[in-house]
């Protein structure tokens, strides 16, 4: 080849720039022929040239004195192709540049011009791809493909995508391979290949669907976090392989569960001991002891599990857990017997459940509780808060307060018999309180002391009496037994002063004597009939003056002068000693002795008599009779219509004559004085 049609590379490389931006900008059209620069001093021959996609043919317009003699068409790789017999450059390669050495022969006897290089492209084809395989492991893809025309390519653009994002690959048009890594196992994804002509135009696509195989997950790192409703809940993050999940099995169990419900506690019984700043309360605080547990119960459920066909689940929670207790919670993933996480926590606080099965014992003056910790979130206790009130039975109630760590406590110096009310409150580690057992309780009997400040308000006939209850055990009093007595040269039992009453006041108004000592018992007694202390009280009933209509008033004897008068007093009720009985006669006559009264002493209990005189003879008289007492006059008690007796007076006195007729005598005279 003459050396004067190679220009310097510089030339070259301009040319073929030139030619490449014009095949960019439509490769469908014809490609200009283009000849070296230095063939423009020489004498050129003209050659043409046709491409397609897969050949260059050449040829000249005239052959008379020159023809074709051979011609190389040489790629940018180097390779060349040499023409056939009709001129044709054959399968060759579309879309590529072809420098093209034409050498010439001669027709007449001149001399054949010399070689010339001509530079141009075959024609565009449309590449077509086809995905030869998609081969998927765990984490990596693996994507072959063969394409024709090659040369038109100028990238491949391979994408996997799967739900979540998606990965792509940009090779060049001379691969054929590539493989996706540090993908995620167990996820279905779709691989794109975009074939880009030189205009990096896509122009082929095609698409295949692969799963990556399965990878076990990695170990979770978990989270356990109490909510403040109570709830613990259970979070983590992806593991690795994540997709790979295809369910959960959840496992928890109570780290200490069976040990507290099996064991068998003794409680001490508290110290009987009063301590100064503790008046009325004794709250004794020794450490339970307590023997070696038994075997767990078969009844008492420590594990539980829940699955789940979630795989996209990153939290659990944990409803109905005892408050305050230690929890391992596990989680497993697929059939993997190996927890992928397992952490040990606290469960949250919650509101404790009222004490279990409290039960007390009484006594006459203590109260002592037992009780078993909550069935409900036990292990949130901090200590348990005691009150006591009482007894309601009084209006004004105690109230007694104690805070122990121990499951009893003990109040001494209650009232016999009183109604407590006792709270028991589990206080927890928060501070708040737990639910609240309540119950009335009642201290034991005992015997009642004697009653107090008796009040006595006697009448005649009648006793009031009252009291106070007594200072101890007033509340086990069911009543009061009460008898009496009178001394009648010996003591002698009142059946009128003999009853019981649940009051504390009585009147005695049937069957009493005025003016009598009696001696009067007061027992207080309890429901079950415990006599308490007796109390003695004396009272002497009033003075109350003699029944009038119980004394009888009689003539003894009568006499022209005199009459003999006695008054019985039959009132037996009255006791009082009758000091004398005042006597009284008199009439409405005109008589010498009108009227006339004595005085005088009782001669018996009941027995009064008198001799009234001087009355006058033959006199009918109204008599009457008035007994006194220390309680004063009765009233009278009247007798009508006694007469004395009759009397031969002396002749009268001063007898005259006053006057006189023929027929008649007129007298006048005095009375005789005897």
């Amino acid at each position: 080849m003459d050396i004067r049609y190679w220009k310097s590379s510089s030339r070259v490389c301009g040319m073929i720039l030139t030619l490449w931006i014009a095949w960019v900008q439509g490769q469908t059209d014809l490609p200009a022929i283009l000849v070296s620069e230095g063939q423009e001093l020489a004498d050129k021959v003209e050659v043409n040239v046709v491409p397609t996609a897969y050949t260059l043919r050449f040829s000249i317009a005239d052959e008379t004195e020159y023809s074709i003699d051979g011609i190389t068409c040489r790629n940018g790789s180097g390779m060349e192709t040499k023409a056939n017999e009709d001129n044709v450059c054959e399968k060759l390669n579309p879309c590529t540049f072809y420098t093209c050495v034409v050498s010439f022969r001669s027709n007449s006897e001149n001399r054949p011009p010399s070689d010339q290089t001509i530079y141009t492209y075959t024609e565009y084809k449309q590449p077509r791809t086809t995905l030869n395989s998609v081969v998927a492991t765990a984490n990596t893809i693996k994507v072959t493909w063969q394409t024709n025309d090659r040369a038109c390519v100028n990238s491949f653009k391979i994408t996997a995508k799967w739900a979540e994002s998606s990965k792509s690959i940009e090779q060049l048009s001379d691969k054929n391979t590539c493989t996706f890594e540090e993908l995620n196992a167990c996820l279905t994804h779709t691989v794109t290949l975009e074939t880009r002509n030189n205009a990096s135009v896509v122009v082929d696509t095609a698409n295949s669907t692969v799963d990556t195989d399965y990878s076990e997950p990695g170990d979770l790192a978990m989270n356990v976090a109490n909510l403040p409703s109570g709830i613990t809940i259970v979070t983590w993050g992806d593991p690795s392989e994540k997709n790979c999940i295809r369910n959960y099995l959840f496992k928890w169990r109570r780290d200490e569960c069976g040990e507290d419900q099996t064991l068998d506690t003794t409680t001490e019984e508290p110290s009987s001991e009063t301590s100064p700043e503790m008046d009325f309360i004794t709250a004794t605080t020794t450490e339970l002891e307590t023997t070696t547990p038994d075997q767990p119960n078969d009844d008492v459920q420590c594990e539980w599990s829940a699955d789940s066909a979630d795989g996209k689940l990153r939290e659990y929670l944990l409803t109905d857990l005892q408050g305050c207790e230690p929890y391992t919670f596990q989680v497993f993933i697929n059939d993997n017997n190996t927890a992928k996480a397992s952490q040990q926590f606290i469960s949250a606080e919650k509101m404790v459940s009222a004490v279990y099965e409290p039960t007390h014992t009484a006594d006459s003056t203590q109260l002592h509780w037992t009780w078993s910790e909550p069935q409900d979130h036990p292990r949130c206790v901090a200590n348990y808060s005691v009150k006591l009130t009482g007894p309601t039975q009084r209006s004004d109630n105690q109230t007694f307060e104690l805070v122990t760590q121990v499951r009893f406590a003990s109040f001494e110096n209650l009232d016999p018999c009183g109604l407590y009310i006792v709270e028991i409150v589990p206080t927890q580690l928060n501070g708040s309180s737990g639910a609240r057992f309540q119950e009335e309780s009642t201290v034991g009997e005992d015997q009642p002391t004697q009653i107090l400040e008796p009040v006595v308000e006697p009448s005649a006939y009648s006793i009031e009496v009252s009291w106070q209850t007594p200072a101890y055990a007033d509340l086990c009093i069911d009543g009061y037994r009460m008898s009496g007595w009178m001394e009648d040269d010996k003591l002698v039992e009142v059946e009128a002063l003999s009853l019981s009453t649940q009051n504390t006041s009585v009147v005695f108004d049937k069957n009493l004597l005025a003016c009598q000592v009696y001696i009067i018992q007061i027992i207080p007694y309890t429901r079950e009939s415990l006599d308490g202390e007796l109390r003695q009280i004396e009272v002497e009933t009033k003075a109350a003056i003699v029944d009038h209509t119980k004394v009888k008033l009689d003539m003894k004897r009568a006499g022209s002068e005199f009459l003999e008068l006695t008054a019985f007093n039959t009132d037996y009720n009255n006791t009082c000693p009758t000091i004398f009985a005042l006597f009284r006669c008199n009439t409405t006559s005109q008589v010498r002795h009108p009227y006339s009264e004595r005085y005088v002493e009782g001669h018996s209990k009941q027995g009064f008599n008198a001799t009234l005189n001087p009355l006058s003879p033959y006199t009918t008289y109204f008599c009457s009779v008035v007994l006194y007492n220390v309680a004063g006059p009765s009233n009278t008690v009247t007798s009508t219509g006694l007469q004395t007796t009759t009397f031969f007076p002396e002749e009268p006195e001063n007898v005259q004559l006053n006057h006189s007729t023929h027929s008649s005598l007129l007298f006048s005279w005095q009375p005789p004085t005897l």
